[in-house]
């Protein structure tokens, strides 16, 4: 018998859009994600292979076999400046719901910061759906596909 392997949403949010990208030989999936959170947490279990804290993009190669992209794309207002802080620096296992980044506006009155986050997972065994578009995600609770 196999036991579903989950992976959570990254970021709070509302799903726009969930992509099945054809390839005969690799199953992928692409989710995008809009969301004006500033949290950004793993959303499986595995090792951090790539992490660039100021693109605010990382792979993340899971305990079984799935490779998670995940890309951050800000928006801010033209004079808006804001921080990122990475708080897993040393360690490059991680779990499920772990906090990655944080982002903090500078200025005390504007926290007007809008993220879209695209999660492209790569496995070779069949990705499914749990969540339609226009859904609420929170994050590292929601499921947005399980192996």
């Amino acid at each position: 018998m196999n036991k579903k392997r989950y992976i959570l949403s990254p970021i709070t949010g509302i799903i726009q859009k969930i992509f099945d990208i054809k390839n005969p030989i690799i199953n992928q999936k692409k989710i995008i994600i809009h969301s004006k959170k500033k949290i950004i947490v793993s959303p499986c279990n595995g090792k951090i292979k790539n992490y660039y804290p100021k693109k605010i993009k990382f792979i993340i190669q899971s305990e079984y076999g799935a490779q998670i992209l995940i890309k951050n794309t800000l928006f801010k207002k033209k004079n808006q400046k804001y921080t990122y802080i990475p708080i897993n620096k040393e360690s490059i296992n991680t779990y499920a719901g772990k906090i990655l980044f944080l982002i903090n506006s500078t200025s005390l009155h504007d926290q007007s910061i809008y993220l879209q986050t695209t999660v492209n997972i790569t496995c070779k065994k069949k990705i499914n759906n749990l969540k339609k578009k226009s859904h609420k995600t929170q994050a590292g609770i929601t499921a947005l596909a399980f192996i």
